[in-house]
């Protein structure tokens, strides 16, 4: 009865690593949903993060914070994009 127990507790505690180790969904979790911004004037903007590729999301991403407290996702590849990915030292 004992050996029992054991074996169902090693094939629960197997089941769990595997479903935990499991992906939900194929979908990303990417921050920028959608449409980018092209460019943003300097003078607006308050703060910024760059975001590298990573597993939740195959792109990089910036997110931009404007004086207004609005935030909008800048296109990476745009002139602004490369020199705030520059100073952030991802390329």
């Amino acid at each position: 009865m004992r050996s029992m127990f054991v074996l169902f507790l090693c094939t629960a505690l197997m089941v769990t690593t595997i479903i935990e180790a499991h992906p939900m969904s194929n979908s990303q979790r990417c921050l920028c949903e959608g449409t980018t911004q092209a460019s943003v004037a300097v003078s607006n903007v308050q703060a910024y993060k760059v975001y590298p590729e990573s597993l939740a999301c195959d792109r990089i991403e910036i997110l931009v914070q404007l004086k207004t407290g609005r935030v909008v996702c800048l296109n990476p590849n745009s002139k602004i994009g490369q020199v705030m990915k520059q100073r952030a030292r991802v390329i």
